[in-house]
């Protein structure tokens, strides 16, 4: 898995805003990439999931392995940092609620994530057409391409997307985080990219071909020939004379 390039975008989106920050958490913490390098910066870092691997548990990180509901603190953070978790939280309001429980006055709430409804037909087809190029060029497992080929690109994402529940859409998410927070920005970019590095070799290979569907799918969206995926939100929890 060639996650190199997604991890330098996200760290570059969220570390400019930590300034004057100390104490972040981390929801949804993954494999602790985000988190080890905040901490290798300064920052005195929570980092929150449901299970965590042993082999990710390195650094001066606060490792904390469970919900985020059952989740709690004794200090509030200066700022909380969600990537790519929100989709799943259930219930979102409560979710949200929590997190701003948990977030000190002023703080911010910063999150990196996709939106479920934002690609049309095209925009699906040159996802799975580009899954499908690099596998005829070897650098990509067919395993990885679950539904039907021969189905409608926007239906296979759909199905791609099934879950036990249902995930949420771009729409819900700002407007949960819009009810409990100040929304002081919100940008759409590139996303289907990160899909399909996960797919490459971990190797300079890889990350050549990582850099390059990244700066095709960027361009695309640039020049109106395909919808952008991906979707942040920077919040503020608002002062009390708000």
């Amino acid at each position: 898995m060639n996650r190199r390039l997604e991890r330098e975008q996200v760290f570059q989106f969220v570390r400019p805003r930590l300034s004057g920050a100390r104490r972040i958490l981390e929801v949804g913490c993954g494999q602790g990439d985000l988190a080890r390098q905040l901490s290798s910066d300064g920052f005195e870092v929570t980092a929150l999931d449901r299970e965590i691997p042993p082999e990710s548990k390195a650094g001066r990180v606060r490792w904390v392995e469970a919900s985020l509901l059952d989740f709690s603190a004794d200090r509030t953070f200066d700022a909380i940092v969600v990537v790519a978790t929100l989709h799943h939280l259930e219930p979102l309001a409560e979710a949200v609620s929590h997190l701003k429980s948990l977030l000190a006055e002023g703080g911010l709430l910063i999150i990196d994530e996709f939106d479920l409804e934002a690609p049309d037909e095209s925009t699906c087809r040159w996802y799975y057409d580009a899954q499908q190029r690099l596998e005829a060029a070897g650098l990509y497992s067919g395993h990885r391409i679950k539904t039907d080929r021969d189905l409608p690109p926007l239906t296979r994402w759909r199905l791609d997307h099934e879950h036990e529940h249902k995930l949420h859409s771009g729409a819900a998410m700002k407007a949960a985080v819009g009810d409990q927070f100040d929304l002081c920005h919100v940008e759409r970019l590139p996303y289907l990219y990160r899909y399909i590095c996960a797919g490459l070799p971990d190797d300079d290979v890889g990350a050549r071909v990582a850099e390059e569907i990244f700066e095709r799918e960027n361009s695309a969206i640039a020049e109106g020939d395909l919808l952008p995926v991906g979707l942040r939100f920077v919040a503020q929890h608002a002062q009390p004379n708000r």
